[in-house]
């Protein structure tokens, strides 16, 4: 395995795009800075939906994505996100090179 991936489908309440967008960007920021296992954090909106964001995160391995969720700023977005979102779907991915 070249590296580990996941990506979040994430349904908001309605309303609450740029809030979270301004939530999710901190954390993306703060992933790619400080956590050397980041080596991408992609944040996208399907064309014409303002209530689904997609997230596509690659780590050098699993422990990497482990460490990312225990850093401030993930704490700090799950915490401050959850009443704007209705529903979070994870898949877990294996990167083929």
């Amino acid at each position: 395995m070249s590296a580990f991936a996941i990506f979040v489908t994430i349904k908001l309440k309605p309303g609450n795009l740029d809030d979270y967008l301004s939530h999710i960007e901190h954390d993306a920021e703060g992933a790619l800075r400080d956590e050397p296992g980041c080596q991408l954090f992609h944040i996208l909106i399907p064309e014409g939906k303002e209530d689904i964001v997609h997230l596509y995160e690659v780590y050098d391995d699993e422990a990497a994505f482990d460490n990312h969720q225990q850093t401030p700023h993930f704490t700090r977005y799950v915490q401050e996100t959850a009443p704007l979102i209705e529903e979070r779907i994870i898949q877990r991915l294996e990167r083929v090179d």
